[in-house]
């Protein structure tokens, strides 16, 4: 096993009955951080073959009192360990969507809903300081919950994209501030 400052490798073969495919030589690599938030990843993503990072401070958020009955830090962790085997599997290994759809029938992440973006107020300066956007947990629609998010530094409105053309990978740079289960 091979153990780096910031990551953690785990022989996943105990789980072989989970996944399609064993292969006794993948491995599951989990990027743990530094402690600090990631403006590059929300609760976790694949980041390479068999490998995800993960993001402990939006994860934290997951088991606040704002998301009781929503989906848990615990079972997202599961879902990306999970993924990042997956992502070392041939028939997975370029494609992290499949491997994150085939995991979810397991342990559900989240689907994030596209066009559901919206800015928080606009400051004196015309800067706006966050945003929110809906998200489900994967095969359960009646699973809502809003992700409410800061950025790094407050953007001045005319920068930001409209709402309705707004997606997550043309954003400036944001952090994870709350997540709230929708009954």
């Amino acid at each position: 096993m091979k153990v780096l400052q910031t990551q953690r490798t785990y022989n996943t073969s105990p789980l072989p009955n989970l996944v399609k495919h064993e292969n006794k030589v993948n491995h599951a690599t989990i990027n743990t951080g530094d402690g600090n938030p990631n403006p590059s990843v929300i609760f976790g993503q694949a980041t390479a073959p068999g490998l995800n990072t993960l993001d402990f401070s939006d994860i934290k958020l997951l088991d606040a009192p704002s998301n009781k009955g929503g989906n848990t830090g615990s079972r997202v962790v599961l879902h990306e360990t999970l993924e990042a085997y997956y992502t070392s599997q041939p028939d997975y290994s370029t494609n992290a969507l499949l491997a994150h759809n085939e995991v979810g029938k397991i342990f559900p992440g989240y689907d994030f809903v596209l066009n559901s973006i919206q800015y928080g107020a606009t400051d004196a300066n015309g800067n706006v300081s966050g945003f929110t956007f809906d998200a489900f947990e994967q095969n359960n629609l009646n699973a809502k919950s809003v992700l409410t998010f800061k950025f790094v530094t407050p953007v001045p409105r005319t920068a930001l994209p409209t709402e309705s053309s707004a997606r997550l990978g043309n954003m400036p740079s944001f952090n994870l501030s709350e997540v709230k289960k929708i009954p």
